[in-house]
């Protein structure tokens, strides 16, 4: 069972996709299942990451932003994407100030209210012959 990518948020001016996608067989459906839900339970948990991870974050992030500054092709296609989905420039001119204020508590709040206490859609893709494996749960 592998967990392809974990997204808890894209800021955008009033929504953002929160994704959580797995890969495994269908005689695996359940457990990855629990599993995934049994993660979502505990990501407010104070033991959960430590403060070096939120600053590695922090740090991997404003890398990541600087170094797409440094490529005008790729820059002018992330203004004009921030200025559509966050309102303006505004909030994209302050992003690497503002990640560096963000703070565990700021995480629990978001987490508890945007992941753990959110209704979700879930979907399966499976093959026919599979079906029967994830249905009916």
């Amino acid at each position: 069972m592998t967990i392809n990518c974990v997204e808890l948020g894209l800021t955008l001016n009033y929504t953002g996709p929160i994704q959580i996608m797995a890969q495994m067989s269908a005689d695996k459906y359940t457990e990855a299942e629990r599993v995934i839900f049994d993660e979502i339970k505990k990501l407010a948990n104070a033991d959960y990451y430590t403060d070096q991870q939120l600053e590695t974050a922090k740090d991997q992030l404003e890398r990541s932003e600087l170094y797409a500054q440094e490529k005008p092709s790729e820059f002018v296609h992330t203004v004009g994407s921030w200025w559509a989905v966050a309102g303006g420039l505004d909030y994209y001119l302050h992003y690497v100030d503002n990640l560096r204020k963000v703070t565990r508590k700021d995480i629990n709040e978001y987490v508890q209210k945007y992941v753990q206490a959110a209704p979700y859609v879930k979907g399966v893709l499976v093959s026919p012959s599979d079906l029967s494996k994830v249905t009916a749960r």
